[in-house]
């Protein structure tokens, strides 16, 4: 690599996040007679990864896809993937990812865990992996504050932050005698395993009687990280935003504000048509949390602004790339290159998405859009607008159109999985 490439890589500024401003700062790369641009190993996630790859891959950035759950990034002609790949629950992950860096030419390149299993793989060895590889997610020392609910509410009440009223109960015994306001959701504490309760994210009850029905199993499958019971912010499905950033040593870098207008299930689900707003009145509460952990790397922080006080209360934070952020691109910031930028040396100029853009994801949002239409929330008119003018796809794209096409029969596949893995009543499943 020449010497001017070296100097970039250790602190020129990017002038903002578009594709023509980022192929511009990658062609400095590119004119070493022998070009080294640094990778990215990407690890598990759906659509997310999916985004990572379309986000970095047209800049010339080389993309190697280890396959999770989801694997559709893995028809993205921007990846490479690595077919050996045990999983990252398999005994041999962490070793498997030494190896493979020590034996080749991605020693140094960029770990993405799209995925909540790859976070924790990532974050349980964080140091050893840190000698072969730049690493894009925070430690689990600060992380922990994310993936633990138990940690992430407390942290919320240390800083006065808004958030449901949240219980804390372990035992059967205490379930019986708990004060309880109805309706609550129970869900765990930290996402661990897959069953029913992780897929759905959260169960519902509506009485004393639902509620002690449901418990012992719930508690049971949430695993070693206990089980969260907490109130039931009211929601017709408009009240649910995300914050998202890049953040560097406690300051936002990259911001982006959206509501997730439709998601999937209606409450306690993923997005399935995302809109971008302009500044809203969470962000410093979201700050404030992100600053109080000195954090670095992306975040997307989930509010719900509750109708009855109207207050937008904190409901969870993801400490990974999430589900949509490919909606940035049209909107002015491009998250992945952030990251990519921090991890070579780079200074990330400030950027903010621009409001009024959108993300949907067709095939999972038909249900939800369906049930807007039916509740009279909807008209059909306005979703076949929505439909074709939105400004990002989950799977869509005229030029990378193979996981649009794989995404369907793998949906299926997935769905019938998870109706075999999973054998309580979808009543008990909150809507």
């Amino acid at each position: 690599m020449t010497d001017g490439a070296l100097a970039y890589r250790r602190g020129a500024s990017v002038a903002s996040h578009s594709g023509a401003a980022a192929r511009g700062a990658l062609a400095m790369f590119a004119a070493d007679p022998q070009p080294n641009i640094p990778g990215v190993l990407l690890m598990g996630g759906d659509c997310g990864a999916l985004g990572v790859a379309r986000s970095l891959g047209p800049l010339g950035i080389p993309i190697r896809f280890l396959p999770g759950a989801n694997p559709v990034a893995r028809y993205s002609r921007y990846t490479k993937t690595i077919a050996d790949w045990p999983g990252a629950e398999a005994d041999g992950a962490l070793g498997w990812l030494i190896n493979y860096a020590a034996a080749g030419d991605a020693r140094g390149w960029l770990l993405i865990p799209a995925g909540d299993r790859e976070v924790r793989l990532v974050t349980n060895h964080y140091e050893r992996l840190g000698q072969f590889y730049c690493l894009s997610t925070p430690p689990w020392q600060v992380t922990r504050w994310a993936g633990d609910k138990t940690l992430t509410y407390g942290r919320a009440e240390d800083l006065r932050i808004s958030h449901p009223r949240t219980y804390r109960i372990s035992s059967s015994t205490a379930a019986e005698t708990a004060d309880l306001t109805y309706p609550l959701i129970l869900k765990p504490a930290m996402k661990e395993g897959n069953n029913a309760l992780t897929a759905a994210k959260a169960w519902r009850a509506e009485d004393a009687t639902q509620f002690l029905r449901l418990f012992d199993e719930a508690l049971r499958l949430a695993g070693a990280g206990g089980l969260i019971v907490q109130e039931l912010i009211p929601d017709d499905g408009t009240n649910q935003f995300s914050y998202c950033a890049f953040y560097q040593d406690g300051a936002p870098r990259v911001v982006m504000t959206a509501r997730r207008t439709r998601q999937k299930p209606r409450q306690a689900g993923t997005g399935t048509f995302v809109e971008t707003l302009g500044p809203m009145p969470f962000e410093r509460a979201a700050e404030a949390f992100l600053k109080s952990l000195n954090y670095s790397g992306l975040a997307e922080i989930e509010f719900m602004l509750d109708p009855r006080d109207r207050r937008y209360k904190l409901i969870d934070v993801n400490p990974r790339i999430w589900t949509w952020h490919a909606l940035g691109l049209p909107a002015g910031v491009n998250f992945a290159f952030a990251v990519w930028q921090h991890a070579n040396g780079l200074a990330v100029t400030p950027g903010r998405a621009a409001a009024g853009h959108s993300w949907i994801y067709a095939a999972r949002d038909v249900i939800p859009a369906l049930l807007d239409i039916r509740d009279g929330r909807l008209r059909l008119t306005d979703y076949l607008r929505q439909v074709g003018g939105a400004s990002a796809y989950a799977t869509l794209s005229a030029t990378d159109p193979l996981p649009a096409l794989a995404d369907f029969p793998a949906g299926l596949l997935r769905i019938l999985r998870r109706r075999r893995s999973s054998r309580l009543p979808t009543a008990t499943i909150a809507a």
